[in-house]
């Protein structure tokens, strides 16, 4: 496996093992050990206020030493996140790019 093939298989597993499978625990394999914590809090923050999240990445692109992911998702918001609190369960679609 080259490191293109590696570095493409990383924004997948992070989606599947980590966000649609809750298996935190893959998070220690995929980050730096010092964004681990913070990467931590983000995801079961997230998780929390979405606890049926499920999602996709639909593209990527790995050029140089660089991966940019486009991902769709879906989830129900039931409990407060970033300042936003929830007055009745609301299901919410969502697309984003990261690199």
């Amino acid at each position: 496996m080259t490191d293109l093939d590696v570095m493409r298989k990383l924004p997948i597993r992070y989606m599947e093992e980590v966000f649609n499978q809750r298996k935190f625990a893959v998070l220690d394999e995929i980050f730096a050990t010092n964004l681990l914590e913070t990467m931590r809090q983000i995801n079961m923050g997230f998780l929390s206020g979405f606890p049926d999240w499920h999602g996709t990445v639909d593209d990527i692109i790995v050029e140089g030493d660089r991966v940019v992911n486009r991902w769709s998702g879906h989830g129900t918001h039931t409990a407060p996140l970033m300042g936003r609190a929830v007055d009745d369960a609301e299901r919410s679609d969502a697309e984003e790019r990261r690199s």
